[in-house]
């Protein structure tokens, strides 16, 4: 008999990164966070929004593993893209390979 999941501690902890993410916009300067740890990267906010969008894609897929998966392709656009390297071949790659991951693990 299969186990179902709880979903009310993912729900707790999206909710806390989406709080988190929104403290961070508004009353974060983007310079403070900038250079930590590595010359701009950016790494606190992409490393929220990471945390955000892991537990909120998790939730609509019901599925962890494929929420890993679209939260780790928006964050590697949005770092492309703050690096001015985003472009339509770089997208069309990112979504096939994720895809093709996705498609990997789920047999």
């Amino acid at each position: 008999m299969r186990r179902r999941k709880n979903y009310f501690l993912d729900l707790m902890f999206m909710i806390i990164f989406w709080l988190m993410f929104a403290l961070m916009i508004f009353f974060v300067e983007p310079e403070m966070i900038k250079d930590i740890p590595f010359k701009d990267t950016y790494l606190p906010f992409f490393l929220n929004l990471f945390l955000a969008l892991f537990f909120t894609f998790a939730l609509i897929f019901r599925n962890n593993r494929r929420g890993f998966m679209a939260a780790l392709s928006l964050i590697l656009l949005l770092s492309l893209k703050l690096n001015g390297l985003a472009n339509l071949f770089n997208f069309l790659l990112i979504v096939s390979v994720s895809l093709l991951l996705d498609r990997l693990f789920s047999s």
